[in-house]
């Protein structure tokens, strides 16, 4: 068999923009689709259970492939061009497009799987009466799946802080009017000990929820809800 190497890095949908033609595969016109799932970081390990489909452009029917135990695939698709999408629990979805799978041979698509930034998730303010400061809270980052929590895999992205911002009501959508009240952040809640001395006003806050992929990458941010607060 020929074989052909693709390999998917980071979070993105690969397209090329073209309609690809319809193929009609004979019994003799079978390819071979697989790869191997692996998480993002220095320390990779296969990604069990990750699902992979493959949608064939000629007939719109859809092939399911799963990863086993050492996060390897294989499907035996009709020739033609796919869109191949892969995702597991936990995990960001990676898209592949415009796949041509020729009869008799196999091409091979990896994808590396970075874990979902969980942000962080119902803002809420209250005045606290004995400093009359307003008193911010939020659900942390990943309630939802804790298996996914701080460190639980070497070399994945790990959680590093919460950032702070208040804004006046109207400003949320742009980031750069936006006051910083805090950079590191890592507990749920925190007091607004400016509050005092702003200016009369409606404002708004926002927690950001700081991650690293333990690489040289930039920390990714994740904007979360916001909290209505009147002075």
């Amino acid at each position: 068999n020929h074989m052909k190497r693709l390999i998917i890095l980071g979070v993105f949908s690969f397209s090329i923009l073209f309609s690809p033609p319809k193929t009609t595969a004979s019994s003799g016109d079978w390819g071979t689709v697989q790869g191997t799932v692996l998480s993002y970081g220095t320390v990779q390990y296969p990604i069990v259970g990750a699902a992979i489909q493959l949608y064939f452009y000629a007939d719109s029917i859809t092939t399911i492939a799963f990863s086993g135990a050492d996060g390897t695939y294989q499907s035996v698709v009709p020739e033609g061009f796919y869109k191949i999408t892969c995702g597991g629990e936990g995990t960001v979805p990676q898209i592949v497009d415009s796949v041509f799978v020729v009869g008799g041979e196999t091409v091979i698509v990896d994808f590396i799987l970075k874990e979902f930034p969980y942000p962080a998730s119902n803002v809420l303010v209250e005045i606290n009466h004995h400093n009359n400061l307003p008193f911010i809270t939020w659900n942390t980052r990943n309630s939802v799946f804790p298996d996914y929590n701080d460190n639980v895999r070497a070399g994945t992205r790990a959680f590093s802080r919460y950032k702070v911002y208040r804004m006046l009501e109207g400003d949320e959508l742009i980031p750069e009017s936006w006051a910083l009240l805090y950079d590191n952040v890592l507990e749920p809640f925190c007091y607004d000990t400016g509050w005092l001395s702003i200016d009369t006003g409606t404002y708004r806050y926002a927690i950001i929820s700081a991650y690293s992929y333990n690489a040289a990458n930039l920390p990714f941010q994740i904007w979360s809800g916001m909290a209505l607060m009147l002075l």
